[in-house]
Protein backbone atom coordinates (compact mmCIF):
# COMPACT_ATOMS: atom_id res chain seq x y z
CA UNK A 1 0.00 0.00 0.00
CA UNK A 2 1.28 3.38 -0.92
CA UNK A 3 2.12 5.49 2.02
CA UNK A 4 0.81 8.76 2.47
CA UNK A 5 2.05 9.88 5.65
CA UNK A 6 2.62 13.78 4.45
CA UNK A 7 -0.73 14.27 4.05
CA UNK A 8 -4.59 14.92 6.21
CA UNK A 9 -7.78 13.22 5.48
CA UNK A 10 -11.20 13.27 6.81
CA UNK A 11 -13.65 10.69 7.25
CA UNK A 12 -17.51 11.80 7.41
CA UNK A 13 -19.24 9.42 9.17
CA UNK A 14 -16.58 8.71 11.20
CA UNK A 15 -18.56 7.67 14.47
CA UNK A 16 -20.27 4.89 12.21
CA UNK A 17 -19.58 1.49 11.90
CA UNK A 18 -17.08 1.52 8.50
CA UNK A 19 -16.02 5.17 9.22
CA UNK A 20 -14.44 4.08 12.39
CA UNK A 21 -12.96 0.90 11.18
CA UNK A 22 -11.26 3.60 8.46
CA UNK A 23 -10.20 5.79 10.90
CA UNK A 24 -8.19 3.17 13.12
CA UNK A 25 -6.99 1.72 10.02
CA UNK A 26 -5.48 5.29 9.17
CA UNK A 27 -4.16 5.55 12.66
CA UNK A 28 -2.35 2.57 12.09
CA UNK A 29 -0.82 3.52 8.91
CA UNK A 30 0.44 6.60 9.97
CA UNK A 31 -1.86 8.73 8.66
CA UNK A 32 -3.16 12.22 10.19
CA UNK A 33 -6.76 11.82 10.05
CA UNK A 34 -9.91 13.64 11.56
CA UNK A 35 -13.32 12.03 12.45
CA UNK A 36 -15.94 14.30 11.18
CA UNK A 37 -19.10 13.34 12.55
CA UNK A 38 -22.19 15.00 15.02
CA UNK A 39 -20.63 13.00 17.82
CA UNK A 40 -16.85 12.95 16.96
CA UNK A 41 -16.26 12.20 21.05
CA UNK A 42 -16.95 8.55 20.08
CA UNK A 43 -13.94 8.30 18.07
CA UNK A 44 -10.12 8.49 19.19
CA UNK A 45 -9.15 10.70 16.01
CA UNK A 46 -8.81 14.02 15.71
CA UNK A 47 -12.25 15.29 16.20
CA UNK A 48 -14.24 17.58 14.25
CA UNK A 49 -17.82 18.25 15.48
CA UNK A 50 -19.67 18.73 12.33
CA UNK A 51 -23.45 18.46 11.53
CA UNK A 52 -23.85 17.21 7.79
CA UNK A 53 -27.31 18.03 7.08
CA UNK A 54 -25.89 21.47 8.32
CA UNK A 55 -26.76 24.39 5.43
CA UNK A 56 -24.18 24.14 2.71
CA UNK A 57 -21.69 27.21 3.75
CA UNK A 58 -21.08 25.61 7.32
CA UNK A 59 -19.69 22.50 5.32
CA UNK A 60 -17.59 24.73 3.00
CA UNK A 61 -15.92 26.98 5.63
CA UNK A 62 -14.97 23.69 7.74
CA UNK A 63 -13.58 22.00 4.81
CA UNK A 64 -11.72 25.42 3.44
CA UNK A 65 -10.33 26.11 6.99
CA UNK A 66 -8.96 22.10 7.71
CA UNK A 67 -8.01 21.98 4.36
CA UNK A 68 -7.65 18.20 4.22
CA UNK A 69 -5.76 16.52 1.40
CA UNK A 70 -8.14 13.38 1.10
CA UNK A 71 -11.64 13.28 2.28
CA UNK A 72 -14.22 9.77 2.20
CA UNK A 73 -17.64 10.10 2.88
CA UNK A 74 -18.66 7.44 4.69
CA UNK A 75 -22.22 9.18 6.27
CA UNK A 76 -25.33 8.25 4.87
CA UNK A 77 -28.90 7.24 6.23
CA UNK A 78 -28.60 3.83 5.76
CA UNK A 79 -31.47 2.10 7.64
CA UNK A 80 -34.22 1.31 4.29
CA UNK A 81 -36.44 1.24 7.15
CA UNK A 82 -35.01 5.16 8.26
CA UNK A 83 -34.88 5.69 5.06
CA UNK A 84 -38.74 5.00 4.05
CA UNK A 85 -40.28 7.09 7.71
CA UNK A 86 -37.83 9.87 6.67
CA UNK A 87 -37.71 10.05 2.84
CA UNK A 88 -36.53 14.16 3.18
CA UNK A 89 -33.69 13.29 5.11
CA UNK A 90 -32.39 10.09 3.13
CA UNK A 91 -32.50 12.53 0.03
CA UNK A 92 -30.66 15.36 1.95
CA UNK A 93 -28.23 12.86 3.51
CA UNK A 94 -27.50 10.77 0.40
CA UNK A 95 -28.51 12.37 -2.34
CA UNK A 96 -27.63 16.15 -1.91
CA UNK A 97 -24.85 16.14 0.90
CA UNK A 98 -22.56 13.90 -1.78
CA UNK A 99 -23.44 16.40 -4.84
CA UNK A 100 -22.42 19.42 -2.55
CA UNK A 101 -19.14 17.49 -1.40
CA UNK A 102 -18.39 16.84 -5.02
CA UNK A 103 -18.75 21.02 -5.90
CA UNK A 104 -16.53 21.35 -3.11
CA UNK A 105 -13.70 19.10 -3.50
CA UNK A 106 -13.16 19.80 -7.18
CA UNK A 107 -13.08 23.44 -5.73
CA UNK A 108 -10.73 22.71 -3.12
CA UNK A 109 -8.64 19.89 -5.46
CA UNK A 110 -9.20 17.32 -2.54
CA UNK A 111 -9.49 13.79 -3.32
CA UNK A 112 -13.09 12.17 -2.70
CA UNK A 113 -13.57 8.70 -1.86
CA UNK A 114 -17.59 8.43 -1.91
CA UNK A 115 -19.35 5.27 -0.57
CA UNK A 116 -22.09 4.03 -2.34
CA UNK A 117 -24.15 0.70 -1.98
CA UNK A 118 -25.51 -2.67 -3.60
CA UNK A 119 -28.96 -1.64 -3.39
CA UNK A 120 -28.86 0.71 -6.26
CA UNK A 121 -29.63 -3.03 -7.95
CA UNK A 122 -33.03 -4.27 -7.99
CA UNK A 123 -32.16 -7.78 -7.73
CA UNK A 124 -33.58 -9.52 -10.48
CA UNK A 125 -30.84 -10.00 -12.91
CA UNK A 126 -27.38 -9.86 -11.82
CA UNK A 127 -24.85 -11.94 -14.55
CA UNK A 128 -23.55 -15.34 -13.47
CA UNK A 129 -20.44 -13.67 -11.58
CA UNK A 130 -22.49 -10.69 -10.16
CA UNK A 131 -23.65 -7.28 -10.96
CA UNK A 132 -20.36 -4.72 -13.04
CA UNK A 133 -20.14 -1.49 -12.74
CA UNK A 134 -22.20 -0.69 -16.38
CA UNK A 135 -24.96 -2.72 -15.62
CA UNK A 136 -28.21 -0.47 -15.45
CA UNK A 137 -29.61 0.41 -11.53
CA UNK A 138 -32.73 -0.14 -10.76
CA UNK A 139 -33.67 0.61 -6.79
CA UNK A 140 -36.09 -0.94 -5.21
CA UNK A 141 -36.13 1.31 -1.85
CA UNK A 142 -35.47 4.80 -0.84
CA UNK A 143 -32.55 3.97 0.42
CA UNK A 144 -31.21 2.51 -2.63
CA UNK A 145 -33.36 5.66 -5.08
CA UNK A 146 -31.24 8.31 -2.88
CA UNK A 147 -27.87 6.41 -2.79
CA UNK A 148 -27.74 6.20 -7.05
CA UNK A 149 -29.10 9.78 -7.33
CA UNK A 150 -26.16 10.70 -4.98
CA UNK A 151 -24.03 8.68 -7.51
CA UNK A 152 -25.33 10.39 -10.26
CA UNK A 153 -24.66 13.66 -8.60
CA UNK A 154 -21.66 13.75 -7.05
CA UNK A 155 -19.72 12.18 -10.80
CA UNK A 156 -21.81 15.34 -12.25
CA UNK A 157 -20.38 17.89 -9.81
CA UNK A 158 -16.66 15.91 -9.73
CA UNK A 159 -15.83 13.13 -12.28
CA UNK A 160 -12.47 12.73 -10.75
CA UNK A 161 -14.11 11.08 -7.58
CA UNK A 162 -14.33 7.43 -6.70
CA UNK A 163 -17.31 6.17 -5.79
CA UNK A 164 -17.01 2.57 -4.22
CA UNK A 165 -20.36 0.44 -3.86
CA UNK A 166 -20.21 -1.94 -1.12
CA UNK A 167 -21.61 -4.85 -0.44
CA UNK A 168 -23.18 -6.20 3.31
CA UNK A 169 -20.48 -5.34 5.60
CA UNK A 170 -19.99 -7.22 8.93
CA UNK A 171 -16.85 -7.59 11.49
CA UNK A 172 -16.48 -5.80 14.90
CA UNK A 173 -18.16 -3.04 15.54
CA UNK A 174 -16.40 -1.92 18.98
CA UNK A 175 -19.62 -2.96 20.85
CA UNK A 176 -21.90 -0.76 19.04
CA UNK A 177 -24.15 -3.72 17.81
CA UNK A 178 -23.26 -2.51 14.00
CA UNK A 179 -23.02 -4.50 10.83
CA UNK A 180 -24.34 -7.69 9.69
CA UNK A 181 -22.40 -9.58 12.49
CA UNK A 182 -22.35 -7.53 15.55
CA UNK A 183 -26.47 -6.79 15.21
CA UNK A 184 -27.10 -10.56 14.36
CA UNK A 185 -24.64 -11.41 17.74
CA UNK A 186 -26.75 -8.58 20.06
CA UNK A 187 -30.07 -9.89 18.98
CA UNK A 188 -28.92 -13.67 19.63
CA UNK A 189 -28.22 -12.16 23.07
CA UNK A 190 -31.06 -10.42 23.94
CA UNK A 191 -32.92 -14.06 23.45
CA UNK A 192 -34.16 -13.57 20.09
CA UNK A 193 -33.68 -16.47 17.46
CA UNK A 194 -33.18 -14.04 14.06
CA UNK A 195 -34.62 -15.48 10.94
CA UNK A 196 -32.46 -15.50 7.86
CA UNK A 197 -32.97 -15.61 4.17
CA UNK A 198 -32.02 -18.83 2.25
CA UNK A 199 -33.36 -17.09 -0.64
CA UNK A 200 -31.61 -14.06 -0.43
CA UNK A 201 -27.42 -13.55 -2.25
CA UNK A 202 -25.08 -11.31 -0.60
CA UNK A 203 -21.14 -10.42 -1.35
CA UNK A 204 -20.55 -9.96 2.36
CA UNK A 205 -17.21 -8.14 3.22
CA UNK A 206 -15.54 -7.84 6.80
CA UNK A 207 -15.38 -4.03 7.55
CA UNK A 208 -11.56 -3.92 8.16
CA UNK A 209 -10.98 -5.36 4.81
CA UNK A 210 -12.96 -2.68 3.23
CA UNK A 211 -11.63 -0.03 5.19
CA UNK A 212 -7.92 -1.39 4.36
CA UNK A 213 -9.26 -1.14 0.40
CA UNK A 214 -10.35 2.59 0.43
CA UNK A 215 -6.73 3.24 2.12
CA UNK A 216 -5.46 1.98 -1.16
CA UNK A 217 -7.53 3.92 -3.78
CA UNK A 218 -6.84 7.32 -1.75
CA UNK A 219 -3.76 8.00 -3.25
CA UNK A 220 -4.48 6.64 -6.37
CA UNK A 221 -6.45 8.00 -9.72
CA UNK A 222 -8.91 6.07 -9.90
CA UNK A 223 -12.41 7.36 -10.58
CA UNK A 224 -15.80 6.64 -11.74
CA UNK A 225 -17.52 3.85 -10.16
CA UNK A 226 -15.80 0.97 -8.89
CA UNK A 227 -17.69 -2.83 -6.92
CA UNK A 228 -15.96 -3.91 -3.88
CA UNK A 229 -16.88 -7.87 -2.87
CA UNK A 230 -16.43 -10.03 -0.52
CA UNK A 231 -14.94 -13.32 -1.92
CA UNK A 232 -17.73 -15.43 -1.94
CA UNK A 233 -21.74 -15.43 -2.41
CA UNK A 234 -23.71 -16.77 0.12
CA UNK A 235 -27.24 -16.56 1.32
CA UNK A 236 -28.36 -14.46 4.27
CA UNK A 237 -28.46 -17.42 6.02
CA UNK A 238 -25.13 -19.06 5.30
CA UNK A 239 -23.62 -15.84 6.39
CA UNK A 240 -25.30 -16.03 9.54
CA UNK A 241 -24.57 -20.04 10.26
CA UNK A 242 -20.89 -18.49 9.39
CA UNK A 243 -21.16 -15.65 12.09
CA UNK A 244 -22.81 -18.15 14.68
CA UNK A 245 -19.99 -21.22 13.79
CA UNK A 246 -17.01 -18.03 14.84
CA UNK A 247 -18.98 -16.63 17.66
CA UNK A 248 -19.09 -20.68 19.46
CA UNK A 249 -23.01 -20.46 19.13
CA UNK A 250 -25.58 -23.26 18.52
CA UNK A 251 -26.72 -22.89 15.06
CA UNK A 252 -30.02 -23.71 16.37
CA UNK A 253 -29.52 -19.48 17.53
CA UNK A 254 -30.73 -18.76 14.08
CA UNK A 255 -33.58 -19.88 11.76
CA UNK A 256 -34.29 -19.97 8.26
CA UNK A 257 -37.08 -18.40 6.11
CA UNK A 258 -37.46 -17.79 2.57
CA UNK A 259 -38.03 -14.20 1.10
CA UNK A 260 -40.81 -15.07 -0.58
CA UNK A 261 -42.63 -16.02 2.40
CA UNK A 262 -42.19 -12.77 4.14
CA UNK A 263 -43.76 -9.75 2.93
CA UNK A 264 -41.14 -6.96 3.00
CA UNK A 265 -41.76 -3.31 2.77
CA UNK A 266 -39.57 -2.15 1.45
CA UNK A 267 -39.44 -5.07 -1.47
CA UNK A 268 -35.83 -6.48 -1.05
CA UNK A 269 -33.49 -7.37 -3.50
CA UNK A 270 -33.25 -10.81 -4.34
CA UNK A 271 -29.62 -11.22 -5.38
CA UNK A 272 -27.27 -8.33 -5.04
CA UNK A 273 -24.26 -10.42 -5.95
CA UNK A 274 -21.33 -8.06 -7.03
CA UNK A 275 -18.76 -8.83 -9.35
CA UNK A 276 -15.78 -7.19 -7.53
CA UNK A 277 -13.11 -7.96 -10.41
CA UNK A 278 -12.14 -4.73 -11.63
CA UNK A 279 -11.31 -3.74 -7.80
CA UNK A 280 -9.63 -6.44 -6.65
CA UNK A 281 -7.27 -6.22 -9.92
CA UNK A 282 -6.07 -2.82 -8.46
CA UNK A 283 -5.55 -4.20 -4.66
CA UNK A 284 -2.58 -5.85 -2.96
CA UNK A 285 -4.34 -8.39 -1.22
CA UNK A 286 -7.24 -10.71 -1.88
CA UNK A 287 -10.03 -10.25 0.35
CA UNK A 288 -11.04 -13.26 2.94
CA UNK A 289 -13.25 -14.68 5.42
CA UNK A 290 -12.09 -14.54 8.82
CA UNK A 291 -14.15 -17.84 9.30
CA UNK A 292 -11.37 -19.12 6.68
CA UNK A 293 -8.57 -18.71 9.33
CA UNK A 294 -8.87 -21.07 12.03
CA UNK A 295 -7.25 -18.78 14.75
CA UNK A 296 -9.96 -16.34 14.04
CA UNK A 297 -12.97 -15.42 15.36
CA UNK A 298 -15.55 -12.31 14.57
CA UNK A 299 -15.50 -11.75 18.18
CA UNK A 300 -13.34 -9.38 19.20
CA UNK A 301 -12.69 -8.40 15.60
CA UNK A 302 -11.39 -9.60 12.07
CA UNK A 303 -7.89 -9.00 10.98
CA UNK A 304 -7.35 -8.17 6.94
Amino acid sequence: MQRIRSQSGWVLGGSGFLGRALVESAQDAGLRVSSVSRHPQRSSANPIRLDLDSPQDELERTLEAECPDWLVNCAALAAAADCEREPELAKRLNAALPARLGQICQALGIRLLHLSTDNVFDGETPRPTGYIEEDTARPLSVYGTTKREGELALLAQNPDALIVRLPLLYGDSRGTGAGASDSLLAAIARGARPRLFTDEFRTPLDVQQAARALLEWIPSSLNGLLHLAGPQRLTRFELGERIVAAAGLALTSIEAARQTDVPCVPPRPRDLTLDGSRALASLSFCPTNPWDDPGNSLQGGSTP
